[in-house]
């Protein structure tokens, strides 16, 4: 009994850190909305999530225990801390950007109304190829490497951006003055990549090969 609790909690153990990651997301949300101005631990909640998301594909890899659910988990935990991370960021902290000056501010913000634009139309593709393979059409779901290269730089602005803040907070230097060109960038490549990812999903409906053999 014992062994073979152990040999389930192993072939789970990938998915167990996802959904850890995915509670520390929902209470991430939970404290920025209520108290946004506690960014030591608002970032260290970011900080804590992005390690799940290292953590959970190293497991998975390592013991060979990659599993389409455990696909779909990810997504989820990426999705809930990212794209509303984003929003609040835009909204808590509004004030931010309107010390930067017009060109950069009004920039900014354009990118991450494209970048939800992205993630609506990603969403809605993702949602239509769900029901296609559930009525039978064979289409590979999987996350292709543009999507995982737009999450992985999600992770960097939003950490990026709330370190920013908070070294301003604690320590008074104006991070945001330059880091808002690397968060810009990474905005940049977000786009990009979340459109490469849309044209990979589009090729596969069409049976055609990938552009690029997945890592």
């Amino acid at each position: 009994m014992k062994t073979l609790f152990n040999t389930r909690i192993k072939e789970n153990l990938a998915n167990i850190v996802t959904i850890l990651g995915l509670l520390v997301a929902i209470w991430f949300l939970v404290i920025v909305i209520n108290n946004p101005e506690q960014l030591w631990s608002i970032f260290l909640l970011a900080g804590l999530v992005a390690l799940t998301d290292f953590i959970d594909g190293r497991i998975a890899r390592k013991f060979n225990i990659s599993t389409y659910f455990g696909s779909i988990l990810d997504r989820i935990r990426d999705r809930v801390f990212i794209y509303p991370a984003l929003i609040i960021l835009t909204w808590h902290y509004h004030w931010k950007l309107t010390n930067l000056p017009f060109i950069t501010n009004t920039f900014t913000k354009a990118l991450i109304i494209v970048v939800l634009g992205m993630e609506l139309l990603a969403s809605i593709a993702g949602c239509i190829g769900i029901i296609w393979y559930i009525s039978g059409t064979k289409i590979d779901l999987n996350p292709s490497k543009w999507g995982k290269k737009k999450m992985f730089c999600g992770f960097t602005v939003v950490l990026i951006w709330f370190l920013s803040l908070t070294i301003e907070k604690y320590l008074g230097f104006p991070l945001i003055k330059f880091s808002i060109f690397v968060i810009d960038l990474g905005l940049v490549l977000m786009i990009y990549w979340a459109y490469r990812s849309l044209e990979e999903y589009s090729k596969r409906r069409k049976g055609e090969p990938e552009t690029e053999k997945q890592n």
